[in-house]
């Protein structure tokens, strides 16, 4: 088997006890295959079986997504990190758990304006889906943005707790 579903499975499974540069490299390659949301090409309703392999394939980007984000950052490189991230968003744009990953990273880059940006963006995607953000991200927000400098606040609850992805 030759998809890029199956190398993004093996590249993204290198186990834990590989050298981290190693992992590290196998998860930007990983993520290096994802050009947007999986099945986005194929029209609406050709393959509704889909769904449930799409909704696996969106899980595990995001995952690995995460997982990069956090290893670049902790090795301080910024800009790698923020590719990871979003490499991820072209995959679950959505994603308020990569989201907050985003804001951490502008934060610790001292990108101000981006910060302000993400949590705006957050907003609109939060209003289009008729949902409130999860707690956790909307206390980020709130710590990064300050409420009165940005649409969110500290006051938005999560009353949705499957909206963290």
């Amino acid at each position: 088997m030759n998809s890029d579903w199956y190398r993004f499975r093996q590249l993204a499974g290198a186990g834990p006890n590989r050298a981290t540069s190693d992992r590290r490299a196998h998860l930007e390659a990983a993520l290096e295959l994802v050009t947007g949301m999986p099945f986005s090409n194929i029209g609406p309703g050709r393959y509704a079986w889909n769904s449930w392999h799409q909704r696996e394939m969106i899980d595990a980007i995001v995952d690995v997504a995460h997982t990069l984000a956090e290893t670049c950052q902790q090795a301080g490189d910024l800009p790698a990190a923020r590719r990871a991230i979003l490499r991820g968003l072209l995959a679950e744009p959505v994603s308020e758990l990569l989201y907050r990953d985003l804001l951490r990273v502008e934060h610790r880059a001292g990108n101000r304006a981006a910060v302000k940006a993400a949590a705006d963006k957050l907003t609109d995607i939060a209003a289009a889906l008729d949902v409130d953000l999860d707690e956790e991200t909307a206390a980020l927000v709130g710590t990064l943005v300050g409420s009165g400098e940005g649409r969110l606040t500290r006051d938005l609850r999560c009353t949705h707790p499957n909206t963290s992805r």
